[in-house]
């Protein structure tokens, strides 16, 4: 199911996964410490609302049980990614969180460059993020989103491109035909991990 504006009912369920999925991320934690908690809910929402739904190269995929429960989202962009800055409330980051937005803005001076020097200008689908409902893992939500997504890729004959976050998601991508192709690290930042696949008949 993709959320639109039309069945926007989904977003803040939606929103609520990504925030679960993301409680022991990593990189999250890094970025926003001790804010971690309170923050985190407002990033995924601004992120959903502003970026998924009103941005048109955006495209968020949930997956949803028998009882209609949200239980996995992933958030897609089609070539065109807004940086990180682009899509959080810079003015009131820094005024609540002043940490957290060099933090945020350091991690996007990794990201960016190493999306750009490993997909140049070719056309891409990147992977934004994919979060399952700690309660739900394990049920196949996560893989349906990849293959119904991976699925339009190989008919575009499109690459696909992510950054995850943690190295034991690493052999859930290979799975799908993703590659290992860097890892992102600097300074105190935990690392990320940058994988591509290509299109597939």
């Amino acid at each position: 199911l993709i959320v639109t504006k039309e069945n926007d009912s989904f977003y803040p369920d939606t929103a609520e996964v990504l925030r679960k999925a993301f409680a022991e991320d990593p990189v999250h934690h890094w970025m926003f410490q001790r804010d971690f908690e309170q923050y985190e809910a407002f990033l995924f929402n601004y992120v959903i609302d502003r970026v998924g739904l009103k941005q048109s190269k955006g495209v968020i995929r949930i997956a949803t049980n028998n009882e209609n429960k949200v239980c996995s989202t992933s958030l897609w962009f089609d070539s065109e990614v807004p940086g990180l800055y682009e899509y959080l409330g810079l003015c009131s980051l820094a005024l609540w969180y002043p940490s957290s937005l060099y933090r945020l803005l350091y991690l996007d001076a990794q990201t960016a460059p190493a999306h750009k020097r490993n997909m140049g200008n070719r056309p891409h689908w990147y992977l934004c993020l994919l979060g399952t409902d700690p309660e739900q893992e394990g049920k196949g939500f996560a893989s349906k989103l990849m293959r119904d997504q991976l699925a339009i890729a190989d008919k575009e004959q499109k690459e696909v491109y992510l950054e995850s976050s943690t190295e034991k998601n690493i052999p859930f991508y290979e799975r799908f035909g993703f590659e290992l192709i860097e890892t992102l690290q600097s300074g105190d930042m935990p690392p990320l991990y940058a994988m591509k696949r290509n299109p597939q008949a």
